[in-house]
């Protein structure tokens, strides 16, 4: 399967996008073309904020926080690092 036919097939379904840098989204894809310019609709923005306490000898954890609530936005596909079709972000925790 090649990755454009398999973005296709999520067309009109959740997926869960991480860009590069800090932001992830999560929306219902509407189209996208053949540079991965997507629009999304009904989108969920995500950050992450770093926790205060830090236990010694640990790395600093994260905690995704929900940014924004947008009805549509679009999204250029030179930032997009990872696509998670029918993904939702409360599945995954990260440190």
């Amino acid at each position: 399967v090649l990755p454009l036919a398999l973005i296709d097939k999520c067309v009109g379904s959740r997926i869960y996008v991480i860009m590069k840098g800090d932001k992830e989204f999560s929306g219902i894809l509407r189209g996208f073309d053949e540079y991965v310019n997507m629009v999304l609709d009904e989108v969920e923005e995500y950050g992450f904020k770093g926790e205060d306490e830090a236990k010694e000898g640990e790395g600093r954890n994260y905690k995704r926080i929900l940014v924004n609530r947008l009805d549509t936005i679009l999204l250029s596909g030179n930032n997009v690092a990872m696509m998670v079709p029918g993904g939702d972000p409360a599945s995954a925790e990260f440190k």
